[in-house]
């Protein structure tokens, strides 16, 4: 059961990783709720620890992604000291739950295709 503040930790057994997802997130609701539709059952497939953390951009100014992911890493790492960060798009919704939200050895980028770029 995810509780309140998107935190998961597995029920049955004590996981072997803790994640941070942080989404940045301004006027695009329909997005964010099939996002986390979509995610939070695949990362507890995963048998994560996690938190999904969505940093919101109040007033109608320029969209500052970058500025949000920095709050956002800020935010979590108050919280506990992460295994693994992913900086998350609120529109790019995994499909594959093989695509680990774990860190490995060297940085990776999840996205294999996009629509932008005529993915079907």
């Amino acid at each position: 059961m995810v509780l309140a503040g998107g935190w998961y930790k597995p029920p049955d057994c004590k996981s072997n990783h803790s994640t941070a997802v942080l989404v940045p997130h301004r006027h695009r609701e329909q997005h964010l709720k099939y996002l986390l539709y979509y995610l939070h059952p695949m990362l507890q497939k995963q048998q994560l620890q996690y938190r999904i953390y969505i940093i919101h951009q109040a007033g109608n100014g320029t969209f500052n992604r970058a500025k949000l992911f920095n709050v956002g890493f800020k935010e979590a790492m108050k919280d506990t000291d992460w295994d693994c960060l992913y900086f998350h798009d609120v529109d790019l919704i995994p499909e594959d739950d093989r695509n680990l939200y774990t860190c490995e050895k060297y940085p990776k980028h999840s996205s294999e295709a996009l629509d932008k770029f005529g993915y079907k």
